[in-house]
């Protein structure tokens, strides 16, 4: 059972102060139970899904989304929401699922999200905001959190606008990316603005943007979050937490795989992919897509990465007869 307490998951950001963050095409089951395998973070975001997909999306579609495995550990499930009302009638499928959390999107910048009134575009409009968000906290059985963005250098300053909505709802966490939702990943996080939020909110505060080593960890920490998040730095390394955790002496016995210990991960990956889409064509369009992550992360041969992209069948991917 993953349904905690919010005092429990408090305990665990506590401890463990590492939290997986979403990512759109990775964070299904295959990739969550990986970094179950090597880590043990506070806990672990699903794909972001939106409300009006857990109302009437197909069943493969909603499988795809709200599928959970055993073996994974606290699950906070993703949703975009633009409206109060289907954030509500979609809170009574979701309460009805394994999970630890609901995260309401409202960071995402990918245009054809905002044009539909979701993620980010949910920041200018401090009024829906506050009605989606109170929605979740009314309907929802789990605890909530809500992800949202900073106004950056921008001219839109929005930042406390957005805390006085979310205090006065008074979800149970808060996640702050240190970006405008149109500055690109060459524009530096801006710890002051995510400090900001750390300082005044009155839920505890998980910093997001650009950790990727213990370092950059500990330096989140320092803007007075409780915890951060490690997002696309764990693509190609979902071991990466747990390395991090150990740098940081909260946990032990972290491991460090060479060249091809990772890339036999890289293919249980992708056979996981396979068996959760019922299709090794739809897998082989996934490891084209992450081999580049694993390969960055792991210093592939060129080789290597020219048979994943020519492959036809996850049997091709072996790697015995070529150099990895």
């Amino acid at each position: 059972m993953r349904q905690l307490s919010v005092s429990a998951l408090r305990e665990r950001l506590l401890q463990y102060k590492l939290v997986q963050g979403p990512l759109a095409g990775v964070s299904s089951v295959p990739f969550r139970d990986l970094i179950w395998r090597f880590s043990q973070p506070a806990w672990v975001y699903s794909e972001m899904i939106s409300c009006q997909t857990i109302l009437s999306g197909s069943l493969e579609i909603r499988h795809r989304y709200c599928q959970t495995s055993a073996t994974e550990g606290p699950l906070v499930m993703q949703i975009a929401a633009s409206d109060a009302d289907t954030c509500a009638r979609a809170c009574v499928v979701l309460n009805q699922l394994d999970i630890s959390m609901i995260d309401l999107n409202v960071g995402c910048p990918v245009k054809k999200i905002r044009k539909r009134g979701q993620g980010s575009k949910l920041l200018s409009d401090p009024e829906r905001l506050r009605a989606v968000l109170q929605a979740l906290r009314d309907h929802s059985r789990h605890p909530i959190s809500v992800k949202i963005r900073v106004d950056g250098h921008s001219s839109d300053a929005y930042n406390a606008q957005v805390l006085s909505v979310v205090n006065a709802v008074g979800p149970d966490f808060l996640v702050v990316h240190g970006r405008h939702y149109q500055d690109g990943y060459d524009v530096p996080c801006h710890l002051s603005q995510i400090a900001f939020f750390a300082q005044h909110a009155t839920m505890p505060v998980i910093g997001n943007g650009d950790v990727c080593d213990a370092a950059s960890a500990q330096a989140m920490l320092a803007t007075g979050c409780v915890g951060a998040m490690i997002a696309r730095a764990s693509v190609g390394a979902p071991w990466l937490i747990g390395q991090i955790q150990q740098a940081m002496q909260l946990v032990t016995g972290a491991q460090t795989l060479d060249t091809q210990q990772s890339y036999a991960i890289f293919c249980e990956h992708m056979a996981g992919l396979s068996h959760m889409l019922g299709s090794e064509r739809h897998a082989l369009n996934h490891a084209r897509g992450l081999i580049k992550y694993y390969a960055k992360r792991n210093h592939y041969s060129k080789a290597l990465i020219a048979r994943v992209h020519m492959a036809d069948c996850l049997a091709d991917l072996n790697y015995a007869d070529i150099a990895i």
